[in-house]
């Protein structure tokens, strides 16, 4: 799925919240797969307005514990390099206790998070 734009989501809101805004938007949370992360990540770390900010992106493992998907369409998400922090698969590492992804500074990989915490959003529009 190529995505028609992405819009990224300034206010701090809980993985359920970012994703209905989102919604509200005509997409849905991020799908960053193949060198669309990299491309974000540029993006993101070029702007002064995202210094140190993390995101909520569409991944979530909530369905089956250790099974991570992308929620747009259910499709399984890579583990390991290149995506996951820190590339050696420590990561996926929160259990049943941290279902959602998000992007973390400085590097931007996928971290599994706790969903209630409050985190910006990158929306991928379709």
């Amino acid at each position: 799925m190529s995505p028609v734009c992405m819009s990224f989501v300034h206010e701090n809101t809980s993985w359920h919240e970012t994703r209905n805004h989102c919604k509200s938007m005509n997409g849905d949370l991020g799908q960053l797969t193949g060198n669309l992360h990299q491309k974000v990540t540029h993006f993101i770390k070029h702007r002064p307005e995202f210094e140190n900010k993390t995101f909520w992106i569409g991944g979530s493992d909530v369905t089956m514990e250790g099974r991570w998907v992308w929620v747009i369409d259910d499709t399984d998400i890579p583990r390991g390099t290149p995506h996951w922090f820190p590339c050696n698969g420590s990561e996926p590492d929160g259990g049943s206790f941290q279902n959602y992804l998000g992007l973390l500074p400085p590097g931007y990989y996928f971290h599994s998070l706790n969903g209630y915490g409050f985190r910006s959003g990158i929306c991928q529009l379709f």
